[in-house]
């Protein structure tokens, strides 16, 4: 089993060397992980970039190739409708092996931020809409991570809209995944999270399967040792509950698929 998606001090919100999550990952018997730091470009205000050396960052992961296990290397980039150009130019500066797509900001503005001073269907509806701008012209990347990631992060007892108010939204982007042959990660951070949910959320996984989808990759989202290979086999149950079969690795850029 790999874990694809983690995170170390080359990304700003963690402070864990690369190397403690390779021992972290060999003690919890993985074959593989994929170290995916933070790429994020112009954030905050006045806008700045989060990226680190490409160069650099390869340099030291290409050092923690081991035979017991695979260490693969990629990226997490934040997507926004108007700094795309900007991602295809940092993804094709080095060989990535994976390139995962993320949505962490909405209209510009940070999604917690959103979910503590705005209406929940204003920012499902701004959320939603800059994802489905993303995936519609933007084809560097893989797999699409925590697709309902901002649902974390409304304050504890709001009351949200029901999925059928932004079900439309979440099909076409799922569509649009299926139409050009990109995977849906499942997330297991939100099971870490004060509301413990799957990522993504049981509705849209049933949608994705009865739309088509197929593929799929599964990654902790962690930031420190403890946490590589988190709920695995909780979210290995809950994608075969749904009816996968395998999910995909990625190694230099194409799909490796692995049974379940």
């Amino acid at each position: 089993m790999y874990d694809t998606h983690m995170h170390t001090h080359f990304s700003p919100d963690s402070r864990t060397k690369p190397q403690d999550m390779v021992e972290a990952a060999i003690q919890q018997g993985l074959d593989g992980i994929c170290i995916t730091d933070h790429v994020e470009i112009q954030v905050y205000e006045p806008p700045i970039d989060e990226v680190f050396s490409a160069k650099e960052y390869f340099e030291q992961l290409q050092q923690l190739k081991r035979k017991e296990l695979d260490v693969l290397i990629g990226a997490e980039v934040g997507l926004q409708p108007h700094v795309l150009p900007l991602c295809s130019a940092f993804t094709k500066e080095m060989p990535y092996d994976f390139i995962i797509g993320s949505i962490h900001l909405a209209g510009k503005k940070d999604v917690y931020d959103l979910c503590q001073t705005k209406d929940p269907k204003d920012v499902l509806d701004l959320y939603y809409d800059d994802m489905e701008k993303c995936m519609e012209q933007y084809d560097d990347f893989d797999t699409l991570a925590h697709i309902d990631y901002v649902h974390r992060y409304f304050p504890v007892g709001t009351i949200l809209p029901p999925f059928s108010y932004y079900e439309e939204k979440v099909k076409r982007i799922l569509k649009i995944l299926i139409e050009k042959q990109k995977s849906l990660e499942i997330n297991t951070g939100g099971l870490r999270k004060s509301t413990h949910i799957h990522h993504p959320k049981t509705q849209t996984l049933t949608l994705y399967k009865k739309l088509g989808g197929k593929l799929i990759t599964i990654g902790s989202d962690a930031h420190t040792p403890n946490y590589v290979a988190f709920a695995f086999k909780e979210e290995m149950k809950y994608a075969k509950d749904h009816g996968f079969t395998e999910i995909q690795v990625y190694k230099q850029r194409k799909k490796v698929p692995i049974r379940i």
